[in-house]
């Protein structure tokens, strides 16, 4: 659902990639959040209410996400959370809207800087940092840690997932992939399974050149019969 707000700018994010396929971003700041408010999020309660999970980023103000997770909430739906673009410093708002999702999935540098850690800190290990988000109220946290993989950490259950290596065409949207995976297999299998199947769609988007459409089912399940389950 689009909604054009005439007086509003539209933000420019610029991506360049190196010869590896690895990204880097150029972005003009926030300008989509100008116009949005919880109005427009109450007009469509019943698009929120009639899902099985809610995805959202950190691209909109704090009501905005305060608003959409409630209705999803009062519903049943199950809500995940992308924690980006994070700002810094990490603002205690931020903290306090992810302990209402079901599902936090940062990576490894918006995990620290939600745990307050810096950037010059010595490196944590995603397990670490997942159970020191869960430690600080969050109820599951998946960190992501590109070519290593990704860590779940559920209650007492810890799952490992390690990445699946290919050669890389492109790597922007590796995360928005994994996500919008992992939205669908949730509801549909168990936790580790999702998270498998989650990753082996990252891992077919990483070496897709045709970016035209995400990868589907189906293909996801093919290219995991050719792979051992213990991977």
């Amino acid at each position: 659902m689009i909604k054009i707000v005439p007086e509003a700018a539209t933000s420019v994010c610029c991506v360049f990639l190196d010869d590896q396929g690895h990204s880097r971003f150029l972005g003009s700041g926030h300008a989509c959040r100008v116009g949005l408010t919880e109005e427009h999020v109450e007009m469509h309660r019943h698009t929120i209410e009639d899902a099985d999970v809610l995805l959202t980023t950190f691209d909109y103000p704090s009501p905005i996400l305060s608003k959409a997770i409630e209705i999803a909430r009062q519903a049943g739906v199950f809500v995940i959370a992308n924690p980006a673009p994070l700002p810094e410093p990490v603002q205690p708002d931020a903290l306090n809207i992810l302990k209402l999702t079901d599902l936090v999935v940062p990576n490894i540098r918006e995990a620290k800087l939600l745990l307050g850690k810096g950037h010059q800190e010595q490196l944590s290990e995603p397990d670490i940092l997942a159970q020191e988000l869960c430690a600080k109220g969050m109820v599951r946290v998946c960190v992501t840690a590109g070519e290593l993989g990704s860590v779940l950490i559920e209650q007492d259950k810890v799952i490992v997932q390690p990445a699946f290596h290919v050669a890389i065409e492109n790597s922007v949207g590796a995360s928005d992939q994994l996500c919008g995976a992992l939205s669908y297999y949730w509801t549909t299998t168990t936790p580790p399974n999702a998270l498998r199947s989650a990753t082996a769609s990252v891992a077919l988007w990483l070496k897709r050149t045709n970016r035209r459409t995400m990868p589907i089912a189906h293909e996801v399940t093919e290219y995991l019969r050719g792979i051992p389950q213990s991977n």
